[in-house]
């Protein structure tokens, strides 16, 4: 299964694709090509083998969005032959109009997304996650320099896919990769939207001491669009 960046529209999604990834056992690749650059490959291997020095802090920021692309909606009549029900989804059932099936600003609507903080900052997010340790595929050489940790190869994220597909080996963005860094654009939208400072167990997936909150990692789908847990 390859499944193009953000991962969901819930924490709770994601713990449901990992069951049936797990019962099924598929090979899952995520869609953040910046994963098999070379840069990124690089960075990661200066970090690992100390040669940037004691990492104590990663910041990990978005563009802004362009106030012109945001969501201008005035109802307008269904176009003929295209069946809204079903493009909306699990969403919630608003009025049509051109600009929230058809336009950029659909990526930033709430009811389909949560915007650049998952659609972009994945990216840089997920290769941080690997500089601070995360479950990256990796091997260790060892020269006249001494033990060497060198990055997965992956010369591009489809070639990848397809390749780990015929060889059953793990991609270089496996599914658990994909959670936890698609875990912070969840709780940075909530804590965005909530004002308040969050505390998350890794372990047990939830947030402590903040029941509103945790009960925002999942998202309520529309009748009838529904997915069993």
């Amino acid at each position: 299964m390859y499944v193009e960046k953000p991962l969901g529209l819930s924490l709770d999604q994601a713990k449901l694709l990992r069951r049936e990834i797990a019962d099924h056992d598929c090979i899952f690749q995520y869609g953040t090509q910046q994963r098999s650059g070379a840069a990124a490959r690089l960075a990661m291997e200066l970090v690992w083998n100390g040669h940037v020095g004691e990492i104590e802090r990663v910041d990990v920021c978005a563009p802004h969005l362009d106030p012109d692309k945001r969501m201008k909606c005035r109802e307008e009549p269904v176009p003929e032959g295209f069946n809204y029900d079903l493009w909306l989804g699990p969403a919630p059932k608003k009025p049509y109009c051109t600009a929230r099936c058809e336009t950029e600003s659909s990526w930033h609507c709430y009811d389909y997304a949560l915007g650049f903080i998952a659609g972009w900052v994945c990216y840089s997010r997920g290769v941080c996650y690997l500089h601070r340790g995360g479950n990256y595929v990796n091997t260790r050489t060892i020269d006249r320099s001494g033990d060497t940790r060198k990055a997965y190869v992956s010369a591009s994220q489809h070639g990848n896919f397809i390749d780990c597909m015929k060889s059953r080996q793990p991609t270089i963005n496996p599914l658990e990769s994909a959670i936890r860094s698609d875990t912070i654009s969840h709780l940075g939208n909530i804590a965005a939207r909530t004002g308040r400072k969050l505390n998350y167990d890794p372990q047990r997936e939830r947030i402590t001491g903040d029941e509103a909150a945790n009960a925002m990692l999942n998202r309520p789908a529309r009748e009838g669009y529904g997915v069993a847990g």
